[in-house]
């Protein structure tokens, strides 16, 4: 009896250790997963590519003319003063186009909340646009006869790049907002051609043209926002404004009449190189 005392208060033992055993694994408690999160930081090297739209800030091509008669321009009518008037217009070019290259930078993240840092970008940019005007303005001294001009522009801009600063703070570790401006350089061309036929009182048609072609250097300036989808990927959707600055282009409207030279008008076509650049883009970050 002895003997079955020991073994019961031995199993009873036992079973207490093991009771309380699996008490405390019953009551542990549970420990989470660490989240992974899209953006740990922002700082490093980028690069990508971009796609947009763009449209010109100043929508015309712009010519004026100052009359600059001979002795012979004023007999039997003033030329002179009615072709400048012609040659003066404000032609809209259309300018809607699509846009789109790449783009590489580097960001800075500060301060927790906060992100500095450099991009540079060039884009080539699809076609340019056209315009044309006829303009009638009756001759003076001879009301039943007008002098008629055609003026016929273009204005493109066949690529465009920028150097930027941006900053922004962080919405969410993963979103960022930002602004951001600096340098804008592009190749543009422009050209103005003037016709003018005006039978019996010319001694036949008449042009003159003017064209440029080259790079312009400005600034441009906009924000947007960015989001780190993946650990090294990236969204951003930016709107820009950009300013190469204006060209103006000087050439002579010269008419013969009765054998001798009727006016030597001078002409000066001018428009401004300026627009607007709504665009998409992803980047791989290199961290």
């Amino acid at each position: 009896m002895r003997t079955n005392g020991i073994v019961v208060g031995a199993m009873a033992a036992v079973l207490g250790v093991c009771s309380a055993d699996a008490a405390d694994l019953a009551y542990q408690p549970a420990v989470k997963a660490p989240i992974a999160t899209a953006a740990e930081s922002w700082t490093g090297w980028y690069g990508g590519v971009n796609l947009g739209g763009t449209w010109n800030g100043h929508q015309t091509v712009d010519t004026v003319s100052t009359a600059f008669p001979t002795a012979a321009g004023a007999l039997p009518v003033n030329l002179a003063d009615a072709a400048a008037a012609a040659a003066t217009t404000s032609i809209p070019v259309k300018s809607d186009r699509f846009i789109g290259g790449g783009q590489l930078g580097w960001n800075f993240q500060f301060d927790r909340g906060w992100v500095a840092g450099l991009e540079a970008d060039i884009q080539g940019v699809a076609g340019g646009g056209t315009g044309s005007a006829v303009t009638v303005v009756p001759l003076a001294l001879a009301p039943v006869f007008n002098y008629q001009m055609t003026t016929t522009v273009t204005k493109r801009l066949d690529y465009l790049g920028t150097v930027r600063g941006r900053l922004g703070f962080l919405a969410t570790p993963a979103l960022l907002v930002y602004g951001t401006g600096g340098l804008a350089y592009g190749r543009v061309s422009t050209s103005t051609d003037l016709f003018s036929l005006t039978p019996a009182v010319t001694n036949g048609p008449i042009g003159a043209s003017s064209s440029f072609a080259g790079t312009l250097a400005g600034w441009t300036a906009g924000g947007g926002f960015e989001w780190m989808f993946l650990r090294s990927w990236s969204a951003k959707a930016e709107y820009l404004y950009y300013d190469l600055g204006s060209h103006s282009s000087n050439f002579t409207l010269v008419q013969p009449h009765g054998g001798l030279v009727a006016f030597v008008n001078p002409v000066q076509s001018s428009t401004r190189f300026d627009g607007h650049i709504v665009r998409l883009g992803v980047n791989w970050h290199f961290n």
